[in-house]
């Protein structure tokens, strides 16, 4: 009896696998067939791009789509997320070919293409190799694909090397065109970091996860209007405040996007104390330090403003935070495009540059309100920083040029740039910093390094810092590209990490923030990502006096705009061996040998 109803019940469960099987089959055979299509496609398009044949915006956004459609049917499966290698690079590509687009027109692709396409051919079929070997990795014996994919990565290392030598800023190229492997993300994080890679499609947001003991992807649903709705929100309050006495702040949008974003990842984020985040475009410019964890109390008048936001749960509270617009940012590789033996630790500061009053190509861009909002602060914010470095060259005025950075920017690990710049959302590529014009000329484009400037120069720097960044216009369609390109191409130039302003911050605010964050790095000896969220909670607990009325520096406005992109790996600027323990037990027997001292002078005396 028992045997009969056994036989019975596998009968029922084949018909059921059967009638599934055939019912999907169809959708089955149509996913494959449609990434097939799109591998193909990917597969032409980078051919092409790699060779120098010039590509339109139209076929970038072309490929983007299908790279989309490709990663909704990995992603967006019955029942649950999947992961996958090629899912992720899937993602990695959508990402990167966004970047080249916005570059694409300048002298570092166009130039570059030209005289090295041959090279950039021969490297892009030994990446295309490693791809398909990832896409096959299911299909293969764990041992063999392990031996594969390490020939695979040796050979491309020796690529990299060679590109070093040709041209250090090939190595963009070839790390742009290198596979992702979640393997080679996990050897360079500890327990306590997580990498968040961000991806928005239609009414699904997804969020790949890589950390040092797991790897992943989470899905959820979205209604996208609601989403955009407080994305707009959010951003304006942040992004367009003018009067520091009456700055905004909506909360009701910080929530609603921390649980929207966040929490669905709590499983993920716990026990971890650092993040790597990678947005997805339509919330590339999104502070996600501000966001809050709990719904916020009503806002209680006190006599010092702003000082309620103190005690709002920010994720900064809880996580030291850098962002990236791809995972390709944070490979070794990239980290290393230039040699750096003999390279010291010196600083370069460079502030206040001649620009003639009869100059009009940026006063008209530059309020005049701005210019005198900065210039009583900038001393003091060279001093403060040049303090914490024991060699520095501090730049001003008719020297803050490009000629001098074209010959000397190799020689400084440290560049701390506190001329007022803009970060253009409509013309990005247009953004830029002032300086002062060179010797060779007076044209109106000398008083203005530009992006395609900063691929003219040999960086090789730990860190440089763009102290007084604004934007221009300040809206275009809700989204900043601005924010994209001047900090980017400092990062494209050979510069290992990029610290810069999101909005115009008061001077006097960024004066003592960036005082906080050089501390942080030197003394504290903490990583630039540890001392960037050390900066930003000491700023919520200071105060300072404006026209009569004490003021909280508490508010997001004041401390979330400050963002670094590249390594956050950075290390202290120190020259000191000693750790922190050590320099506390060295000041404190110190103090008792020097208070032992006083003490027997005086009992001598008497």
């Amino acid at each position: 009896m028992f045997s009969e109803t056994k036989n019975s019940g596998a009968i029922v469960l084949t018909a059921i696998f059967f009638a599934f099987f055939c019912s999907h089959a169809p959708a089955f055979a149509n996913t494959n067939k449609q990434n097939s299509d799109v591998d193909a496609n990917l597969q032409k398009f980078e051919q092409r791009l790699w060779s120098g044949t010039h590509l339109s915006a139209k076929e970038f956004d072309s490929i983007c789509s299908q790279l989309n459609s490709a990663l909704a049917t990995e992603i967006n499966r019955p029942q649950r997320a999947t992961f996958s290698e090629k899912s992720l690079n899937y993602l990695e590509k959508l990402k990167t070919f966004r970047t080249i687009k916005l570059f694409y027109q300048t002298d570092l692709f166009q130039q570059r293409l030209k005289k090295h396409r041959d090279f950039l051919a021969q490297t892009y079929q030994l990446a295309a190799d490693w791809f398909d070997l990832i896409k096959r990795g299911p299909e293969l014996q764990p041992v063999e694909y392990n031996n594969l994919t390490k020939k695979a990565q040796r050979s491309f290392t020796a690529a990299v090397d060679s590109a070093k030598k040709i041209d250090p800023l090939l190595v963009n190229f070839l790390v742009w065109q290198k596979p992702v492997t979640a393997r080679q993300l996990q050897q360079n994080l500890n327990s306590r970091e997580l990498i968040l890679d961000y991806w928005l499609h239609n009414d699904s947001l997804a969020a790949f996860f890589v950390s040092a003991d797991s790897v992943g992807v989470r899905s959820w649903q979205i209604e996208p209007g609601q989403f955009t709705d407080a994305l707009q929100a959010f951003d304006s309050t942040l992004f367009d405040q003018k009067d520091v006495l009456d700055l905004k702040f909506d909360a009701e949008s910080a929530y609603y996007l921390y649980r929207l974003l966040i929490r669905p990842l709590k499983a993920e984020l716990f026990e971890r104390s650092r993040l790597v985040i990678i947005p997805d475009s339509p919330f590339l410019n999104l502070p996600f330090e501000c966001l809050i964890s709990q719904p916020a109390d009503s806002t209680k008048q006190t006599e010092v403003l702003y000082k309620e936001y103190r005690f709002m749960k920010f994720l900064i509270k809880k996580f030291s935070i850098s962002y990236n617009l791809s995972l390709s940012a944070l490979d070794p590789e990239l980290q290393n495009m230039r040699d750096q033996t003999k390279l010291g630790r010196r600083l370069l500061t460079m502030s206040e540059p001649d620009f003639p009053v009869e100059n009009d190509s940026l006063g008209n861009a530059l309020p005049p309100l701005l210019w005198l909002d900065h210039s009583p602060y900038v001393n003091d914010e060279i001093r403060r920083v040049s303090r914490l470095l024991f060699r520095h060259d501090n730049v001003r005025g008719n020297e803050v040029t490009m000629d001098y950075l074209k010959q000397r920017a190799a020689d400084y690990r440290w560049i701390y740039l506190a001329q007022l710049g803009l970060l253009n959302n409509k013309q990005p590529l247009q953004s830029g910093l002032m300086i002062s014009a060179s010797q060779n000329g007076s044209a109106d484009e000398d008083y203005w390094l530009t992006v395609n400037d900063v691929f003219q120069i040999p960086f090789r720097a730990d860190m440089v810092t763009l102290s007084a960044t604004i934007f221009y216009p300040k809206v275009v369609k809700n989204a900043r590209p601005g924010i994209v390109a001047l900090p980017q191409a400092f990062l494209l130039a050979g510069n290992k990490s990029v610290l810069y302003s999101l909005w115009h911050v008061h001077s006097i605010s960024t004066s003592e923030f960036m005082s906080k964050f050089y501390w942080e790095l030197k003394y504290k000896r903490q990583h630039n990502t540890v001392a960037l969220r050390g900066a930003k909670l000491a700023s919520m607990r200071d105060t300072f006096d404006f026209l009569d009325q004490k003021i909280s520096r508490a508010h997001p406005y004041f401390w979330a705009g400050f963002r670094l992109i590249g390594s956050p790996y950075v290390s202290s600027p120190s020259n000191a061996k000693i750790p922190p323990w050590g320099v506390v037990i060295i000041v404190y027997v110190a103090l008792l040998i020097v208070g032992g001292i006083i003490t027997r002078k005086t009992l001598a005396k008497k």
